[in-house]
């Protein structure tokens, strides 16, 4: 069981201030300290993982790979929120304490790969395209671009097609999300 200093650090912490303490300190209560079975963040946990479900795609999911616990009682707290206020503010909750994974540039070489999602996630049609192939057969060069909605956005230039690939989905992706601090 939280003290009442626990509490008010804990909701100062995660910014909501709970009508049910009780649903709060279940969410902090391991099923080996319950007696009872049924005060514990089991099912808080598996409630909260439906709602931070909601929208979230894989390459932000990476986040919750850190720690179990960690994810456990992330998810617990989200459960218990959504049963003491109500689904906007489990939404809230979620979305402010991911704010900062949202925001940091994407740190990744698959380039490809990220332009692909982004691209899925906003309605938007990607097609590779080979442009040309010079130099000997035993070390040649690809040109490649990369069209978005149609329109050429970018090239790349490299001894592998997949570099080339790389090269133009990197400055695509650069465009298209507009943040270069890649």
């Amino acid at each position: 069981m939280l003290n009442k200093e626990d509490v008010i650090f804990i909701e100062k912490a995660i910014g909501y201030v709970f009508k049910d303490k009780r649903l709060l300190s279940r969410a902090f209560t391991h099923s080996s300290f319950d007696n009872n079975k049924n005060e514990n963040y089991e099912k808080l946990e598996f409630l909260g993982d439906s709602i931070v479900g909601f929208g979230i795609g894989e390459t932000r999911n990476k986040i919750f790979t850190h720690s179990s616990i960690k994810c456990d009682l992330f998810e617990a707290i989200t459960g218990a929120i959504y049963l003491d206020g109500g689904i906007e503010n489990a939404k809230k909750f979620v979305l402010d304490m991911m704010k900062d994974a949202f925001d940091k540039p994407l740190k990744t070489s698959d380039y490809k790969s990220a332009l692909n999602e982004y691209c899925a996630q906003h309605d938007l049609s990607v097609e590779y395209v080979l442009l040309d192939t010079c130099g000997p057969s035993h070390k040649p060069t690809f040109t490649w671009a990369v069209k978005i909605n149609g329109d050429v956005l970018a090239t790349g230039k490299a001894g592998t097609k997949a570099d080339a690939q790389q090269i133009c989905a990197k400055q695509a992706y650069k465009i298209v999300v507009g943040n270069d601090n890649r």
